[in-house]
């Protein structure tokens, strides 16, 4: 099974879905197909010319694109008390919760190119709501202060 990389998307993967989610699954799986592409050539585009704000802008359009997806704790969504969902599972289900987000948004934007040092999914407390949260954390250089990024 595809660990979901929008790169790697199968006719197989996109049928097996299509059983287990209805036949709008072709649909959301095309667009973040798309998605992932027209963001690659934008960010190699960016890339060549040295745009210094590419990297954070592929941070912030990530965050946005699987924040549209809807939450659904996996106790509704997954029949299960936890469940880790691939990025395929999670777009394909058109639903996910925050560590679904972290895991989808990870993948794409180690496929766009973002050093994975960068990257590290993290472990918190989600105050408002006094529960624990997952969240992406981004790194712009060691020991920084992270950018998160958070479904909430």
């Amino acid at each position: 099974m595809n660990l979901g990389y929008a790169s790697h998307v199968t006719p197989g993967l996109v049928t097996a879905y299509s059983r287990l989610f209805g036949t709008a699954v072709r649909e959301r799986i095309a667009s973040w197909v798309e998605f992932s592409r027209a963001e690659k050539t934008s960010l190699r585009v960016a890339r060549l010319i040295e745009s210094a704000g590419s990297e954070l802008d592929a941070l912030q359009t990530v965050n946005s694109y699987f924040n549209r997806i809807p939450f659904l704790p996996d106790s509704t969504h997954w029949s299960a008390e936890d469940y880790w969902a691939t990025p395929a599972e999670t777009v394909a289900s058109d639903g996910g919760d925050c560590e679904d987000y972290s895991i989808a948004k990870y993948f794409l934007l180690k496929e766009f190119g973002v050093p994975v040092e960068r990257l590290r999914i993290t472990y918190v407390k989600a105050v408002k709501l006094n529960q624990a949260h997952m969240v992406l954390a981004y790194y712009a250089a060691p020991g920084s202060e992270p950018l998160i990024l958070d479904n909430l």
